[in-house]
This record gives structure tokens, C-alpha cells and sequence, in this order.
């Protein structure tokens, strides 16, 4: 995807009836395994300092929604899931407490963001996790604060970065910066808009018995990862399947 592309896209997901659309898409037409985290996000809801819950919730999403990741991994790696989910947990749980009041929108960056980096590498660094399921496991920690991201959405945001010609980023530098842009999107948003608004307008078009049935209420960095997903993650899925 190209850079003037990704320009385009971050700009319109500051608008939030553009936003808005994409995540009607996302729930309508693109995404089917939306069940896995809404479960998972129940479970977690339930207790969320409780070890079982938060290696049941993050072992869900991880083996469905990194599904093709994780059957290739070697049967060694796979049987090691549930001590690197809690190890990793285990580690940085102080300072994930430290961020459970903490918001996209709102919390600073210049404050937090070490401990953001730590418990990301925390969690990439585990070979049955990866990069991309640390993000995944960090939002179901904290849904209010911490973005979640695919290859694609990696990819897309970093060649807006002032490192983008560095051979090699590490991926705690590389989420923080994209924590930095996606938190720049949110206040623009929201000068515009307020969370509750585009919540309102959101669950006009979704299907409130089954929201209900888990007591599923979507984050801000929850619809901005389904604008992303929608209009990076599948345009790149598109591409590639046309190369076929």
C-alpha cells in the first residue's frame, strides 16, 4: 500500500461517520469470528485480576483470531501457551495496574509509555504470543487503552514513521509509535464527536441481542481497529488474491 494511501485512510478515520461506516462493514460484511471476542472479552469482564479468567480470555483470541499463526507453530511452542500467557502477565503485572485506569484519548505517553514498551515485549516476546497477539492480549487487558494490530496494519502505519528507513525497529518502539498516531486520531475524534455519541451510533446497526447477551460495549480503540482492519487488513487481502 502505498504512502499517499495510508495518508488518505488515517485521515478519514478522523471523521467519525467514516469511522463509523467501516465498522458497519466490519459487523455486516468482513468480519465473522466476532463471537471469539466477545466471548473473550466476557470472560474477562468477569474477573479481571483472576489468573484463569485472563488465561482463558487471552488463550481464546489468540487461537482463533491468530489461528493460521498459531497452527504453524511447532507442537513444542503451541503446548507452551498457558505459561507464556501467565509468565508474561505474571511479569508486568504491576505495571498493567498501573495503566488499568489509563485511556487512549487521554493518558500520557511521555509518562507511560516505558511501561507500555515493557509489556508489550513482555508479551511479543513469547514465541506462542508474537507481536501481533501481544496487541490482541493487551487490549483484552485494558480495551480502554491499548490498540490492537495485524501485519498489515503494522506495515501500513510504520511507513508514516520517522524510522521507516531503519533496517530494524523493535516491536515495543514500533507499537508505541503506533500508540502515539492512533492516540492523535482519538482527540481528533473526539473534538468532534464524543465516545458515547459514536457508541450510540454504533449500536444502531449492530445486533443488540447478542451485545446484550454478553454485556458487550465496544471501546473507542475497538471501532478504530475495525476501520483499520476494514480498510487496511482486507484491501491487502484483496491484493494478494488478485497476484494469485
Amino acid at each position: 500500500m502505498k504512502k499517499e494511501k495510508i495518508n488518505e485512510i488515517l485521515q478519514d478515520i478522523r471523521d467519525p461517520d467514516r469511522l463509523l461506516e467501516a465498522c458497519k462493514r466490519y459487523h455486516n460484511e468482513v468480519e465473522k469470528r466476532g463471537i471469539a471476542y466477545a466471548v473473550s472479552k466476557y470472560i474477562i469482564s468477569k474477573e479481571p485480576s483472576n489468573y484463569n479468567y485472563i488465561l482463558a480470555s487471552i488463550k481464546l483470541i489468540l487461537i482463533t483470531w491468530n489461528a493460521v499463526r498459531f497452527q504453524r507453530l511447532k507442537k513444542r511452542v503451541q503446548i507452551k501457551i498457558d505459561d507464556n500467557i501467565l509468565g508474561a502477565y505474571k511479569y508486568c503485572e504491576k505495571d498493567l495496574n498501573k495503566l488499568k485506569e489509563e485511556k487512549l484519548e487521554s493518558i500520557d505517553l511521555n509518562v507511560y509509555g516505558e511501561k507500555i514498551k515493557k509489556v508489550f515485549k513482555s508479551f511479543s516476546e513469547k514465541k506462542s504470543i508474537g507481536y501481533t497477539g501481544a496487541s490482541k492480549a493487551l487490549h483484552l487487558i485494558n480495551p480502554e487503552l491499548f490498540m490492537m494490530r495485524d501485519d498489515s496494519i503494522t506495515k501500513a502505519y510504520h511507513i508514516l514513521s520517522p524510522n521507516y528507513r531503519k533496517r530494524k525497529i523493535k516491536h515495543e518502539e514500533s507499537y508505541l509509535e503506533f500508540m502515539e498516531v492512533s492516540q492523535r486520531i482519538a482527540k481528533e475524534l473526539l473534538k468532534k464527536t464524543s465516545k458515547e455519541e459514536i457508541w450510540k451510533k454504533h449500536w444502531d446497526s449492530m445486533d443488540k441481542e447478542f451485545m446484550r447477551a454478553f454485556y458487550y460495549k465496544e471501546t473507542l480503540p475497538k471501532m478504530m481497529d475495525e476501520y483499520n482492519y476494514v480498510k487496511i487488513t482486507k484491501a491487502d487481502i484483496k491484493k494478494t488474491r488478485k497476484k494469485k
